[in-house]
């Protein structure tokens, strides 16, 4: 059994705006459980973590899924 983790972001550098972060189980079986959360993008601008004009550009580009 493996996890898979997943952490979006606003920006490549280690100071981004996190949007979410996924976690999920791999098994031989396929993938199963896990979790998702959605972080307050606003309290994090407040704190001075970064946003990246050409990432936020990308994610625009990106289907709602």
């Amino acid at each position: 059994m493996r996890y898979s983790l997943d952490i979006e972001t606003l920006d490549t550098r280690s100071s981004a705006v996190v949007l979410s972060i996924g976690v999920c189980v791999v098994t031989r079986e396929g993938v199963t459980g896990g979790f998702k959360i959605n972080l307050d993008v606003q309290s994090q601008i407040e704190a001075g973590r970064t946003i990246s004009g050409s990432t936020l550009e990308w994610w625009l580009t990106q289907d709602a899924e």
